[in-house]
């Protein structure tokens, strides 16, 4: 009798324990989403104080990839702890997580304004620093999660796959709340408390779970060895660092192919939104393998079996990744358009290389009290690798080699990693030599075929958006600030959206040039003026001639269009003019960093209002920062690219201003428009020595005319006027919200509609 109750006894403790893995799932599953929100808001919040340029971005991403990798050897440290219920420490550090993240925006933007005037290197270290102690948190999870389940399951790859699984599914479903509805809806603030409510719910379970179980996990066995294979494999270090080397290498080639494709979506697509779903199906694809790797975790799985599927996946992996940018590009020509190829073969991709992770934990980890330590030492690497694949790729190889040689690059460098495996892996020889011969085969073709591949790769990326079929681009400078390209009719592109044509021409006004050009028309002596931006440099060139500049200080964060100005005549004199001072630079940081400087004319070409980060430049905020550099009677000009949400946030912040076409004209002190200033100024403008407009020839005087009579004031304007006061304005737009940093303007109000199906998606999700 005595034992069967113990029988009874020990089924229903292995009943109440088998339940827990199910309940760590669905916990460690919606404990994804939150860490994915924090990185998108924290990453723009530090945008908004540091800038957008390629060292802000690189640092961003590297302090939340160290501070992930160092987490997890802390927790694999912590998982080895007997004392400590693992379930029960994963809820706390949960709550800790929730609780620097509701109050994470108020702390970036305190330490941002503390720290905005360090040098590049300490700014540097301090933002590591900041970024390093909320994602050494989260790090720790994961190691802390697989201790508990190995002690269950007493296998290693189902244990990793089952948790690397569904984490990243959380993190891609937080990709697509994201993307369709949270930041839209939300904000920047409301994101960031939802994902903290997340956090304290999934540690108040978690909690729950430890405490329901506790009985359980009390009496549950400690795992004994299962064989003496896998004692053996515990004790030769030599796989275990060869392990730890591959998830190294592995790590590097999968961010750097993240980094490469993201340029490259980025290019086409243009929207915040596009890019979060993007990276949702990387996500997705990679939640997706391990999910499948995972069945493979028998009694029966051999190192043999571990070394060739690894040499396989690799293999697979880097062919379908080196194909990847291409055929998306191909896709764009076709009535599908680009987007959801994309998604597709991206979620294909990474469904290949996410199989590699669970394989080398399951090859290298022995299922016992150790197994949370060592996957941390793994995880670590992999993480180490991603923030080498970061720094390299996106800070150095892309400054240096155009998108073409760094995909081929990664095909031959992961290819050779397969090789690798397959060499020196325990494989049967026939599977050695057919791997060999595919391996060599592949990269011969893969070098054979990229220029031919890659040839008019951006024509056809942008076939679909702004650029006609069939246009050729005489120009393409890639640098790792972005892609600037210029066709045949000499119209240029910024990171694949129209940045104007370099010309200036006044008589055949395709720029709509009337708008700098207009800028006595609303103060009477702009002797110093600052320019966010300079793109063609048109707008520069125009504004550098002015009769009545004296200086001109020029902000860019590209420096690549300094190589175009200075191949075409009609701008290339703006890099030698002794008025001019450019300044490689966000425009919104250098502003911050030097409140000293005051000017008469703050001008602006903003780009499109819907584009990533824009509203950096277009935020409440930000014009109460622009007010604080202008002179008394100073005015700002600023295109509006048609947002009449942009136009009402403008005649909100200024008691003056116009819209003229749609550009804004506004200033803190009232605006008188002299029309006959405007005819004198134009008069009197030369560029390049010689006048915009022909006073001996009756069409120039009859163009003169006509620009400054469409520029009169809106109550004398007649049906050609082009001028309308911020009265009419904030009437017409009484529906529309302002736009500020915190609900980002329209950055997320839907996706950009230039491609066949992201149209479809748009209008059935309501964007």
């Amino acid at each position: 009798m005595s034992s069967l109750v113990d029988a009874e006894h020990a089924e229903d403790v292995r009943a109440r324990a088998t339940g827990s893995p199910l309940a760590v799932a669905v916990v460690f599953f919606v404990s994804g989403m939150p860490a994915l929100i924090y990185q998108l808001i924290w990453q723009r919040s530090l945008f908004t104080m540091y800038g957008i340029n390629v060292e802000a971005v690189t640092v961003v991403v590297a302090g939340f990839l160290l501070g992930l990798g160092f987490g997890s050897l802390a927790g694999g440290r912590l998982s080895r702890v007997s004392s400590v219920n693992q379930l029960a420490l994963f809820g706390v550090i949960e709550m800790i997580i929730g609780a620097f993240g509701v109050s994470s925006l108020h702390i970036i933007d305190v330490v941002g304004h503390k720290t905005l005037h360090l040098p590049i290197i300490p700014l540097t270290m301090v933002t590591l620093l900041l970024l390093f102690v909320p994602t050494l948190f989260m790090g720790s999870t994961l190691p802390i999660l697989t201790a508990y389940l190995v002690q269950r399951s007493r296998n290693v790859g189902r244990s990793v796959g089952l948790l690397y699984c569904v984490n990243t599914v959380g993190s891609a479903t937080a990709c697509l709340v994201s993307a369709l509805f949270l930041m839209r809806l939300a904000g920047m603030q409301g994101s960031v408390t939802v994902a903290a409510a997340i956090n304290f719910m999934v540690g108040a379970a978690a909690l729950a779970e430890a405490w329901r179980s506790r009985g359980a996990s009390r009496r549950w066995p400690l795992p004994q060895p299962i064989s003496s294979a896998g004692e053996a494999r515990r004790r030769i270090s030599s796989s275990f660092l060869f392990a730890i080397v591959l998830a190294g290498l592995v790590g590097y080639v999968s961010l750097s192919y993240e980094i490469v494709w993201f340029r490259a979506f980025s290019i086409a697509s243009n929207t915040a939104t596009a890019f979060a779903l993007i990276l949702g199906a990387y996500l997705a694809g990679i939640a997706n393998g391990s999910l499948r790797v995972r069945r493979s975790f028998g009694a029966s799985f051999t190192r043999e079996q571990a070394f060739h599927r690894i040499s396989v996946a690799l293999l697979a992996a880097s062919v379908v990744g080196f194909l990847l940018l291409p055929a998306a590009a191909w896709s764009a020509t076709t009535p599908f358009g680009y987007f959801f190829p994309m998604l597709v073969m991206v979620f294909a991709q990474t469904t290949i290389s996410g199989m590699i992770f669970p394989i080398i934990c399951h090859y290298a980890v022995a299922p016992d009290d150790r197994a949370g330590s060592q996957v941390s030492w793994v995880y670590v690497a992999n993480i180490l690798g991603s923030v080498v694949g970061t720094l390299a790729t996106g800070f150095v190889l892309m400054n240096y080699l155009t998108i073409a040689a760094i995909s081929e690059l990664l095909g031959v460098l992961g290819i050779g990693i397969a090789l690798l495996v397959a060499l020196t892996g325990e494989l049967i020889r026939p599977r050695r030599r057919l791997l060999v011969a595919l391996g060599v085969g592949a990269i011969g073709a893969i070098m054979l075929t990229t220029g031919f591949l890659f040839d008019g790769f951006y024509e056809r990326l942008l076939s679909n958006n702004v650029v006609t079929k069939g246009q050729k681009f005489v120009e393409v400078v890639e640098n790792r600030s972005g892609v600037i390209t210029v066709d045949t009719d000499l119209h240029a592109y910024g990171n694949g959206m129209y940045d104007g044509r370099i010309a200036i021409d006044l008589m055949d006004d395709e720029n709509l040039l009337i708008r700098p050009f207009a800028l006595s028309l609303y103060n009477p002596d702009p002797e110093n003026v600052l320019l966010i931006g300079l793109a063609t440099g048109a707008w520069e060139q125009v504004i550098a001639s002015h009769p009545s500049v004296k200086h001109a200080t020029i902000v860019e964060i590209n420096p690549g269009y300094l190589q175009i100005i200075k191949k075409y005549p009609v701008v290339a004199g703006l890099l030698n003019n002794p008025k001019v001072d450019i300044v490689i630079d966000d425009g919104r940081r250098w502003l911050n960093r030097h409140p000293e400087r005051k000017f008469d004319a703050i001008i602006q070409n903003t780009t499109w209002y819907y584009r990533p980060n824009v509203t950096n430049l277009l935020s409440r905020e930000y014009l109460a920062l622009m007010a604080a550099h202008l002179r008394p009677g100073g005015v700002i000009l600023y295109n509006t690219t048609g947002s009449a949400r942009v136009q009402r946030t403008g005649c909100l912040a200024f008691p003056s201003g116009f819209r003229e076409i749609n550009m804004l004209a506004v200033s803190p002190t009232p605006m008188k428009l002299d029309q006959q200033r405007l005819r004198d100024t134009l008069i009197a403008y030369r560029i390049n020595g010689r006048p915009i407009l022909d006073m001996a020839d009756p069409k120039g005087r009859a163009r003169l005319e006509q620009i400054v009579g469409s520029l009169a004031p809106p109550a004398q304007a007649g049906p050609d006027g082009l001028l309308e006061g911020c009265d009419s304005i904030l009437a017409r737009t009484a529906d529309e919200k302002p736009v500020t940093d915190d609900n980002m303007g329209e950055e997320w109000s839907g996706l950009l509609m230039t491609d066949p199906l992201l149209s479809r998606l748009h209008s059935l999700v309501g964007g």
